[in-house]
């Protein structure tokens, strides 16, 4: 949103009169209204007719109103259409290299894990972060086809108009396409396992005791249970993390989905101070 503001005819800012608009070399123009915000400047109404005022004219303040702080592409109308297959090849590059990238990291994660739920947490993350990257280069890629669609209007361009409108009815190419759906389907799938978990502490007073005192309590929120963080990695897995004098400590619950009664797993738990470590959800 906040690239394509610049080419919206609904923002605020083209409703906008100006009292007196003052360029960077001192020009007044009276009762101002932007009328169009281009790549290189903007054209302004004003009581003395129209202008036409290149961003190296226009204040640092006037530059960040306007959003002409990016750097000048010289668009022709004979190489729209280039511009968007090289777009396309540029999508398509970089979902190639980041999912494979994603991936390679997600299996040296997935060979590194000594527990049931890291296993469950690193698939978990994997999904999301597939599902994740694959939207964020098509929705670059979108992007990129707006701007130049707004070049292609402004050139009369018909052919490029056309093809990108092919374009931006189906953003996502295969296999992607198929492997996003995949990804949101096995994330939806997850996603219900781990709500009995959710709902145990949902809204409810939890406390992190140490040889039986409270020392971290609250009702979790935002990913913290007070001062320590509080995260679910798996179903019916509790990990609470705490850092007092650059020392990290962790601890590790099972979960009675029935009772929500904590069991402690010790081995994947780190307490440098020995002590005894519960975890009790008020009912």
């Amino acid at each position: 949103a906040s690239g394509l503001r610049a080419f919206s005819p609904l923002d605020p800012v083209f409703s906008e009169v100006v009292p007196v608009l003052t360029t960077k070399d001192g020009t007044d123009y009276p009762r101002a209204r932007v009328t169009k915000v281009h790549r290189d400047g903007i054209t302004i109404a004003h009581d003395g007719g129209t202008e036409f005022i290149h961003r190296t004219k226009l204040t640092d303040t006037q530059q960040d109103k306007y959003d002409t702080r990016w750097s000048t592409e010289v668009l022709l109308p004979e190489q729209l259409i280039h511009r968007v297959e090289s777009a396309m090849q540029e999508r398509d590059q970089n979902l190639k290299v980041f999912t494979t990238t994603s991936k390679w990291a997600y299996e040296e994660r997935l060979a590194g894990a000594k527990f049931d739920f890291e296993r469950e947490e690193r698939e978990r993350g994997h999904e999301f972060t597939q599902a994740s990257i694959i939207r964020q280069h098509c929705d670059q890629f979108t992007l990129r086809l707006f701007e130049l669609a707004y070049a292609a209007q402004e050139f009369g361009q018909r052919n490029a108009m056309e093809r990108i409108e092919k374009e931006l009815g189906d953003p996502v190419p295969e296999p992607y396409k198929t492997q996003l759906k995949e990804w949101d389907e096995k994330i939806k799938a997850r996603n219900a396992r781990y709500e009995e978990t959710y709902a145990l502490v949902r809204g409810k007073r939890c406390e992190l005791l140490r040889d039986g005192q409270p020392v971290r309590d609250g009702i979790p929120k935002r990913g913290m249970l007070g001062s320590a963080r509080f995260e679910i990695p798996a179903p019916e897995h509790i990990r609470i993390v705490t850092y007092e004098r650059n020392v990290s400590s962790q601890w590790v619950f099972k979960l009675d989905p029935k009772s929500g009664e904590a069991t402690l797993i010790a081995e994947a738990s780190k307490d440098e101070q020995g002590a005894t470590i519960g975890f009790r959800i008020e009912k």
